[in-house]
């Protein structure tokens, strides 16, 4: 089992450091899988596996699952703000007023703007 923490950054202050991956690996019937499960102050918000057949072509160890366990994340924010926003505003159907007022909210939203930062320096790093 492996632990990644994630680098501060001015703009987030200490609250990067409320994020972690822990990264585990296991056998298949055909080969082996990475799993990656994410947390958020100690709790798991999203939990990926990647399965493999013979070996990966990363350019390190987990890389692939760890960034897709923040993608499903940062797609299950979204899917919830559009959700909340046609609920509240009771709306079947977005326009584009509706879709220009959901861009906002989803480009103010702290979580997301967090979870952009750690899959960039999932990109560079190790």
């Amino acid at each position: 089992m492996e632990m990644r923490k994630f680098n501060e950054v001015e703009k987030f202050g200490n609250a990067m450091e409320n994020w972690a991956i822990i990264n585990e690996w296991g056998n298949t019937r055909n080969g082996f899988k990475h799993i990656s499960t994410l947390l958020h102050y100690g709790n798991e918000v999203a939990k990926n596996s990647t399965c493999y057949l013979n070996r990966t072509w990363e350019s390190y160890t987990y890389q692939t699952s760890m960034k897709n366990v923040v993608a499903g994340y940062v797609r299950e924010i979204k899917n919830r703000i559009v959700d909340n926003y046609k609920s509240e505003n009771n709306v079947a159907r977005l326009t584009k007023n509706h879709k220009a007022n959901i861009e906002k909210l989803v480009a103010d939203n702290v979580t997301l703007q967090q979870l952009a930062e750690i899959y960039k320096q999932l990109d560079y790093s190790k």
